[in-house]
């Protein structure tokens, strides 16, 4: 086992001691984390291999990669040690033991990176908390829950694809401020926006259709379709690298992770984030995806624009209904 000491005048050759312990771990197909002891001893150990619907016992962290520090910063140590700190706040039994995964250090930057890139969404599924941080989160101290919200949404951590997605599978969902980790079910539960009892029960969600009547939509089939459709556009864009047209509007990479993030923020769980009207135009837009899926559950690289109605859907309406976009996509204006 690799142990770094903050302070030690050979940081780097004990970080490179660290890293080849995590490159060994990615390649038995285990998850590796990491763990700052009180005294400021960093260790790379194993979580475990992932099993189907139990949790390891490890918290996995969301985060935007470009805010924090890289390997090689003389801050990234006490960086690490930081996020120990809101691991031992998190309310699980034996909290003050658990380690942690972060992409900084548990994807190295080796031969190994595609393998642990590849098991990033089992990282989120498997850990037993995920801990969502945010650089304009460090310094906030949250009044009430409302401010949370709003501090919440204006983040960076809120506009990204892919921190939303780790946040859906996620058991438990904590957000980090300067002053406590607050639960994002319990920001739901005090606002009477929804109630999630358990990370075990599945929640359901009814939806008024295009035909004016209620369907229910379960979660975790919900979860399924956006991973399904996530992969069909990967398959579209690899052969249609410059992306498609049909009819007026221009598809590109940017388009279609903005329309994920739509299907994302109908989970249940981010009601709390967005408008009512807005939750509700994510739910159509899921409902859709769910419809397509019903008939085609893998589709044809070339179907893929044709067969999800939601697409047109997204691209006329959703922007008029404020979700908020990075960056200037074809289509939108």
């Amino acid at each position: 086992m690799s142990t770094i000491k903050i302070g030690n005048q050979n940081e780097s050759e004990s970080i490179n001691a660290v890293l080849d312990t995590v490159t060994l771990i990615v390649e038995q197909g285990d998850i590796p984390c990491l763990f700052m002891s009180p005294k400021g001893l960093l260790q790379a150990r194993k979580a475990g291999p992932y099993l189907l619907n139990i949790g390891l016992d490890f918290v996995a962290i969301s985060h935007v990669r470009s805010q924090g520090p890289h390997l090689g910063d003389a801050t990234l140590l006490r960086y690490l040690q930081g996020l120990q700190d809101y691991v031992r706040q998190v309310p699980l039994p034996e909290a003050e033991k658990l380690g942690f995964w972060i992409d900084i250090v548990c994807v190295p930057e080796n031969d190994r990176k595609s393998l642990a890139i590849s098991q990033i969404p089992i990282v989120f599924q498997a850990a037993s908390a995920v801990i969502a941080f945010d650089q304009s989160w460090a310094y906030k101290r949250t009044e009430s829950m409302e401010e949370a919200c709003e501090a919440i949404r204006s983040s960076t951590w809120f506009e990204r694809l892919w921190t939303i997605q780790e946040a859906a599978v996620g058991r438990h969902v904590f957000l980090a401020f300067s002053d406590r980790l607050l639960s994002l079910d319990a920001i739901n539960e005090s606002l009477k926006k929804h109630h999630l009892p358990s990370a075990k029960v599945e929640p359901q969600v009814e939806v008024l259709d295009n035909a004016g009547h209620f369907k229910t939509i379960m979660v975790e089939k919900s979860l399924q379709n956006l991973a399904q459709l996530q992969k069909d556009i990967g398959t579209h864009f690899r052969r249609h690298p410059a992306g498609s047209e049909t009819g007026h509007l221009i598809f590109n990479k940017y388009g279609f992770r903005w329309l994920l993030r739509i299907g994302y923020l109908s989970m249940p769980r981010f009601k709390c984030l967005i408008e009512p009207h807005q939750y509700d135009i994510a739910q159509e837009v899921m409902l859709q995806i769910i419809t397509n899926y019903d008939t085609a559950y893998e589709m044809e690289a070339e179907q893929v624009l044709s067969a999800i109605g939601c697409i047109r859907l997204a691209w006329e309406i959703v922007p008029e209904h404020g979700f908020r976009v990075k960056r200037k996509i074809p289509g939108i204006g």
